[in-house]
């Protein structure tokens, strides 16, 4: 989204006293638009499947990327029989995992309801990749826009999908919008929660899982990660403990032509500037809600060098770098930091691998803690963290982030961690999540099968595990293990 105005439709959008309800009624114009256009009879083998892939990619996100980074693996296995030839949407500059710097690119680089139908021709419809996908927590615009994607697509006759979807509480007009937009293709939600929600609206949902889930840094990162740590002054004994903070209370983020001009003009603003012409909000009660979870995690960081833990910060996004600096101007002696964006994603996820205890505001971080059986405390800010504890088994290990007694509950929580042993509840959940997985990417197929009916269907076995990307030999173990615990379970 750009600051100076082109288009009609982006002057009418600057000009907006209301520019979200302008957005939401300008994609819904472009639905109304909209026409299926003839399909001729195509050679899949001279032309491969070429999605569009829309997702949070390039903006120094670690679980973004990985997500998306899984997703691709994935559609190769399922694909690869015919191919499989995405554009990804890039919305930043900071360098791509390997897997996603290898695929064709599309540069964000315009207004999005001018600029996602050009680039949607010649392709095979969209795949909307971003987990956050339909909230009011970050921005109405920003949902708008992944919802606004699907439903053009279906209604140009194109595959589209939401894969691994998370929803939350939406204002009315979007979620009105939601439901409109949504209301064909497929979408696969990463929680059951989720999948009631969108239920309710009417919304086709399929219950998934998040594909981060099938990450794994590998060994090389991980070596490399204890060197790095042993550098930052690790002795390579104590119980590494990592924490991920964010600021929770600085969302949603709003257009502000105004603010845009004069950090253009003055540099002011910066604290709050998001991108282009989105910043956060701020409040006395905001700041005030922020200073006081800094103040418990620097409790809680106190508390984990008291009881003999080695603490390290871990911004999982670059922005997530503003708040790590700002804990480590309050606790007694700084942190070692390690931030998205200046750190590669598999060696962000490594130092989460390497450690005992993992306690996190961010979504991915605990995904990809858990996913190595790594004990993690969540602190949520919305619904995603809740889903996925109170989902699966977890609900003693996370609290809100605006809880009175967060402090206590913090520091509770580590003590607990010490006597706990949650590998055995880790791996069953990642292996129920991995499955989940496999069967959507079987869903994912079939979907592809009923809007291009020509389309060769796979040889693969139809069944869920043949629809996995290639595993590592751990996560490999813990559906073994877990095929082993269900045998055992059923001859008993």
């Amino acid at each position: 989204m750009t600051q100076n105005a082109q288009s009609a439709s982006e002057r009418q959008f600057a000009a907006a006293a209301d520019p979200d309800g302008v957005f939401i009624r300008q994609m819904d114009a472009l639905l109304a638009r909209a026409s299926t256009a003839p399909r001729a009879r195509r050679d899949w083998r001279a032309q491969p499947l070429r999605p569009l892939l829309l997702g949070y990619t390039g903006k120094g996100n670690v679980g973004a990327d990985i997500r998306v980074r899984e997703m691709v693996r994935q559609m190769q296995t399922v694909f690869g029989h015919a191919g499989f030839d995405p554009r990804i949407v890039v919305m930043g500059k900071v360098p791509l995992d390997p897997v996603l710097d290898a695929l064709a690119k599309t540069p964000f680089d315009g207004y999005f309801p001018d600029f996602i139908a050009p680039r949607l021709a010649g392709l095979d419809g969209v795949i909307a990749c971003e987990g956050s996908m339909f909230t009011s927590k970050f921005s109405d615009i920003l949902s708008a826009t992944f919802a606004g994607a699907i439903g053009l697509s279906a209604r140009q006759g194109r595959l589209a999908v939401a894969y691994g979807a998370e929803s939350g509480r939406m204002s009315e007009r979007l979620q009105a919008f939601v439901a409109r937009a949504c209301d064909r293709g497929l979408i696969v939600a990463r929680s059951r929660t989720t999948h009631d929600q969108l239920r309710a609206l009417g919304v086709p949902s399929r219950l998934g899982a998040d594909t981060a889930w099938t990450f794994d840094p590998g060994d090389d990162a991980l070596a490399g990660a204890r060197d790095t740590l042993r550098a930052q002054g690790w002795d390579g004994r104590k119980p590494l403990a990592v924490v991920c903070p964010m600021n929770p209370f600085c969302w949603p983020i709003r257009v502000d032509f105004a603010k845009a001009r004069e950090l253009a003009e003055a540099g002011l603003h910066a604290d709050l500037h998001y991108d282009g012409v989105l910043f956060h909000t701020t409040s006395e009660a905001a700041d005030a809600a922020f200073a006081g979870y800094l103040d418990t995690l620097a409790a809680t960081i106190a508390h984990l060098r008291a009881t003999g833990r080695f603490p390290v910060l871990v911004a999982m996004e670059k922005l997530d770098g503003r708040t790590c600096a700002r804990l480590n101007a309050i606790v007694r002696e700084p942190l070692p930091a390690f931030v998205s964006g200046e750190w590669p994603a598999a060696s962000i996820v490594a130092l989460l691998h390497n450690a005992s205890l993992v306690v996190t505001s961010r979504f991915h971080a605990a995904v990809l803690s858990l996913n190595a059986g790594v004990t993690t405390i969540g602190i949520a800010l919305d619904e995603r963290i809740r889903n996925l504890f109170t989902e699966n088994g977890l609900r003693d290990w996370f609290f809100a982030c605006d809880d009175a007694r967060l402090t206590d509950a913090l520091i509770g929580a580590v003590d607990a961690s010490a006597g706990a042993d949650l590998r055995a509840a880790c791996d069953g959940l990642v292996a129920r999540q991995i499955q989940a997985m496999g069967s959507m990417g079987l869903r994912l197929h079939d979907e592809v099968v009923r809007v291009f009916p020509d389309f060769p269907p796979s040889p693969l076995p139809r069944q869920w595990r043949a629809f996995l990307p290639p595993l590592s030999a751990r996560l490999q173990r813990v559906l073994d293990e877990a095929d082993a615990r269900a045998a055992g379970e059923r001859a008993a």
